[in-house]
């Protein structure tokens, strides 16, 4: 495994209105999640098999600025490396 970001989210006062802008900025698709009315939108940047795929997410608490999600092979291994190298958990595992 390569460690490669594979989904980002941005947070938003308004996730509808976020999705306006970057259709129009980029041509990014907006992708309505079923029964999160409007909290939360799937942001599909390409068309292209295996793309970075991303999110709008509704601005608050733990969820101030961008946030990126990186595939290991070992959550735990990697959750121990980044508290030893001095990171922090902002979300324990569910």
């Amino acid at each position: 495994m390569d460690n490669t970001i594979c989904h980002f989210d941005i947070p938003c006062d308004d996730p509808a209105s976020a999705g306006e802008f970057y259709t129009a900025l980029f041509g990014w698709k907006v992708v309505p999640v079923p029964n999160m009315e409007g909290e939360y939108l799937l942001l599909q940047t390409s068309s292209k098999p295996g793309s970075l795929g991303g999110g709008l997410c509704k601005r608050g608490g733990d969820h101030e600025s961008p946030f990126f999600y990186v595939m290991v092979e070992d959550i735990d291994a990697s959750t121990e490396a980044l508290k030893e190298l001095g990171g922090t958990v902002v979300t324990e595992r569910a």
